[in-house]
């Protein structure tokens, strides 16, 4: 039972579910039209196997980060499952593998598009714990990259998009991308004292984010008001820590500003499923947020 706990532990759970939230919010930005009118169970299918796959996805790119980084965690994180022995390096990969196997094959149940998106996230996970993590900028590109594809993938249980869906779900994909690599710049500070100004650019990338979800929501949104108040509630949970972690650049309140804005990526998705579904599946998505805050609370975030 143990063992079971830590493996679940190892996946990061809370972040788990902001994952889960960027299915819903592609899976229901592809169906914006017909959403209102489709409530058979064969419907919702597709969403259920797709949320099956990014668990898989999701957990073991977590997984697979935290058995690269074994070595360098017994100095800086001795406290974390591989350093401290519970789980081996072995174990760890074999569960990350397992994982990516679930991901790839529940993806696959849905369509082919599917299937292709599952495995291009997959390569730009490992891409980004075995290579791209170790330069600043390349690896947020990367993990953006793949939280932006995540949420194509839950776009793909429509199939083929209609053109007035594509330019509203690229400019989500780039804002989703933006975003989070603003998360992953941030992140680099944790585990040392940071300068201010080397925050700015992370600001940056968060109001251009902003802005682009807002434009996509205003542009091609039906239930625009309830959408822009999400909205707003969003902008203040992630630019209040950022601030925090400005004005004290301490690696504990750095840690909080990356926590704070992995979980706001809820918030975010439920503005979208607002703005391109209803309020009710969008309330239904901020039902996420207490399972994620409640998981952070025993489990790791970073």
């Amino acid at each position: 039972m143990r063992n079971f706990k830590a493996f679940i532990y190892l996946m990061r759970p809370a972040n788990i579910m902001t994952s889960m939230a960027d299915i819903f919010a592609g899976f229901f930005v592809a169906h914006t039209y017909t959403i209102t009118t489709s409530h058979e169970f064969d419907f919702w299918i597709p969403l259920l196997w797709l949320l099956l796959s990014t668990t898989g996805l999701y957990g073991g790119g977590i997984i697979f980060n935290d058995v690269r980084d074994a070595e360098l965690d017994r100095k800086e994180r001795p406290e974390r499952l591989i350093p401290s022995g519970i789980i081996t390096r072995k174990q760890a990969a074999i569960f990350g593998l397992s994982l990516f196997a679930i991901g790839i094959s529940a993806a696959y149940q849905v369509s082919f598009l599917s299937f292709y998106i599952a495995v291009i996230i997959c390569f730009l996970t490992f891409f980004y714990n075995f290579y791209a993590k170790h330069f600043t900028y390349l690896g947020a590109l990367i993990m953006g990259l793949c939280r932006s594809s995540n949420l194509i993938l839950g776009a793909s249980a429509a199939g083929e998009l209609g053109n007035s869906l594509e330019i509203p779900l690229g400019i989500l994909s780039a804002s989703q991308l933006m975003f989070v690599a603003a998360i992953t710049l941030i992140s680099k500070k944790e585990v040392s004292t940071s300068f201010k100004a080397s925050f700015w650019p992370s600001a940056i990338l968060y109001i251009l984010s902003i802005i682009l979800t807002t434009f996509a929501i205003i542009h091609r949104g039906l239930e625009i008001m309830p959408s822009l108040a999400l909205m707003v509630l969003f902008s203040y949970s992630i630019f209040k820590p950022l601030l925090k972690a400005m004005k004290k650049p301490h690696p504990l309140v750095v840690r909080q500003a990356v926590k704070a804005g992995i979980l706001s990526l809820i918030l975010s998705d439920a503005a979208i499923v607002t703005g391109f579904a209803s309020w009710e599946y969008g309330v239904g998505v901020l039902g996420l947020i207490p399972l994620s805050y409640l998981f952070a609370k025993y489990c790791s975030v970073t």
